[in-house]
Order: C-alpha cells, then structure tokens, then sequence
C-alpha cells in the first residue's frame, strides 16, 4: 500500500492539518491538499518529506499550504492542477524560516 495523505479529499470536505515539530515522512507516497474539497496544510516546524504534493488537485477544490519554517522535500508538487491540467484554486507560501526542495516538477497552474 502506498501512503497517502488526504486533505479535503471529496467534494464539499475540508481538511486541516497543521505541523509544528517531528517528521512526516511519505517519501514514497502522494499528498492531496484539497483533492476535490478544501484543504489546508500549516508547516510552522518540523521536516516534511513526500513523493508528490497536489495541492487542489480536482475540478473546483481549493488548497493551500502555508510553509513558515522547517523542511519540505518533495520529488513534484502541482499547485492548483495536476500534471497535465489545471484544475482547483491553490496556493503554496514559502516563508524566509523555510526551506523548500523539489527534486523533480514544480507546476503552478494559472487560476485563470
């Protein structure tokens, strides 16, 4: 099984998750911030390690991740799509404290 974290995963779901210290570790796994709902994820510490983040990955979602300080790695991140079509409304903030490592695809989708 591949580890998943789902955030506002359905329509009309909202999903919160908020990171102050430790590590998540999904090197090999995906992330869904706001798949087909409205999902936020807060990283004020702590080192944050994933395969793929989507943030607002389907039709009509909303997602954000909001990145003041720590670690986040990630082999792609898609910020408001997926990776061959623009989908939800998203953001991704990178505060001066953080650190931020893709090693493959960042994508920010135009909201329109």
């Amino acid at each position: 099984m591949v580890p998943t974290l789902l955030l506002g995963f359905t329509s009309g779901a909202v999903g919160t998750y908020s990171l102050g210290g430790g590590t998540i570790d999904l090197a090999s796994g995906s992330e869904y911030i706001g798949a087909s709902g409205n999902g936020v994820f807060s990283q004020s510490a702590g080192i944050h390690t994933t395969g793929t983040l989507n943030i607002a990955s389907g039709s009509g979602s909303t997602g954000s991740y909001n990145l003041t300080g720590g670690t986040l790695s990630a082999s792609a991140v898609y910020v408001g799509g997926q990776d061959t079509s623009a989908c939800g409304t998203a953001s991704l903030s990178v505060g001066s404290a953080a650190t931020r490592t893709v090693s493959g695809t960042l994508k920010a989708w135009d909201s329109g």
